[in-house]
């Protein structure tokens, strides 16, 4: 499709972000997608409004593939559950929020902000000035909102028995590593996704942070980590395993660095889903062109540190995105080692389906690159239904201790709690 494209200047990038993040309220299906940065190839790019959809729950990797054909912008999700596509897996599990395992939307207006200027990309019958004036000039409404207490779905005494339980597997050698998951909920809360983003971003500040309207359904995530991406024949994920508080004490801060870049437990994990990840890399890759960027690296964020390893590949310019998706997904950092047996044990501890929670956002661009997330720190909710739930994890090893494990994962809900008060 032919799109009519203009860069505009000197445009102060934070406050039209401020008008975007409204603005994106009043279509059906939006995104914005935020670095949180200006260091890297965007600060943010915003999509709304939708000349095309692709929902589906079957064979959706062969439709994703037509879908794709067009050669145009896409942005949309993949569920958890694409795993029982790809792996021909079946889960029991009650469903949260009803939702397709993909959905993709083919934009009528695309927004880029790069390096100081900001770039419209618009259908033929629209006009950048005007879109541009009508973010700058949206007057959003305000939401009363209504909060139910968030109920955890798994008491305390609970998730220590399961942790206990999935190391009895590891003892006997079914997986080495599992990414166990619970999460809080509420069935009767109404609240701005808009406002709730807001205040989710000023306190983490993550770099695949994304809001994300699908209809009724609002995904509000503050995610570090990066799934997959695609640049040219160069294809790479970045695995996170290996969470610390930050402390406001610069020196006590320090300390914290030190402490999490030699700590033996959390470097295995990491490890091991590096190992996981090049494997599943291995089968897209040309042969002897998969390598380790960047090992167990520490990155430090506003409220965690976070060690984080990079692992790339080389591919064939005609490897279809479906080959992509279904040698990689979902990402290997949440569900654990080996991939399928792991995945057939969380639905046995979990009781509940993940849903988006460990899939993805992200999208495609007209020239086949691509850049997704993980859904991780990150709130759904469902506007119809009223209702929103928050997961978290951590991964449970040999030499996990459940006491730790679970405190990491009320670490990991505490930015996201906040920010529904």
């Amino acid at each position: 499709m032919k799109r009519i494209i203009k860069n505009f200047s000197r445009v102060d990038f934070k406050s039209l972000k401020q008008k975007i993040i409204y603005h994106s309220r009043a279509f059906d299906h939006s995104v914005l997608l935020n670095s949180n940065s200006e260091s890297t190839q965007n600060e943010f790019i915003y999509a709304y409004g939708c000349i095309d959809l692709l929902s589906s729950s079957n064979q959706s990797l062969k439709k994703l593939d037509n879908f794709i054909n067009d050669k145009d912008w896409l942005f949309g999700f993949i569920s958890y559950d694409l795993k029982n596509e790809i792996e021909n897996l079946v889960s029991s599990n009650i469903t949260f929020h009803s939702i397709p395992n993909i959905s993709f939307f083919k934009p009528k207006v695309v927004v880029i902000a790069k390096n100081g200027l900001l770039t419209f990309e618009v259908c033929s019958d629209l006009e950048p000035e005007e879109e541009l004036n009508n973010i700058l000039n949206y007057r959003p409404k305000l939401v009363e909102k209504k909060i139910d207490n968030l109920v955890p779905r798994v008491s305390k005494k609970k998730y220590l028995q399961n942790v206990k339980a999935i190391q009895d597997h590891i003892k006997k050698g079914d997986v080495y590593e599992l990414n166990y998951c619970i999460d809080y909920y509420s069935e009767n809360s109404i609240i701005d996704p808009c406002d709730v983003y807001n205040r989710l971003n000023s306190i983490t500040e993550s770099p695949m942070s994304t809001l994300f309207k699908f209809k009724e359904i609002n995904i509000i995530s503050s995610s570090p980590e990066r799934y997959i991406s695609k640049r040219n024949n160069r294809v790479f994920s970045q695995p996170i395993k290996g969470t610390a508080r930050r402390n406001p004490n610069e020196l006590i801060d320090k300390q914290i660095r030190s402490l999490l870049t030699k700590n033996i437990k959390e470097k295995a994990e990491n490890h091991m889903i590096v190992d996981l990840v090049r494997n599943d890399l291995s089968r897209i890759s040309k042969k002897g062109k998969v390598k380790v960027t960047e090992l167990s690296k520490l990155y430090s964020f506003k409220n965690v540190h976070q060690l984080i390893s990079t692992i790339e590949c080389e591919i064939d310019k005609n490897t279809l995105v479906s080959k992509i998706l279904e040698s990689t997904f979902p990402m290997g950092s949440m569900t654990g080692a080996p991939k399928i047996k792991s995945m057939k044990l969380i639905d046995e501890f979990e009781n509940i389906s993940r849903g988006i929670y460990s899939g993805s956002v992200g999208y495609f661009m007209p020239n086949g690159d691509f850049d997704f997330n993980v859904v991780i720190r990150s709130i759904i909710y469902d506007s119809n239904d009223q209702k929103l739930n928050l997961n978290i994890g951590s991964a449970i090893t040999y030499n996990s201790k459940a006491e730790n494990e679970y405190d990491e994962c009320q670490l990991k809900a505490e930015a996201m709690i906040e920010a529904l008060k």
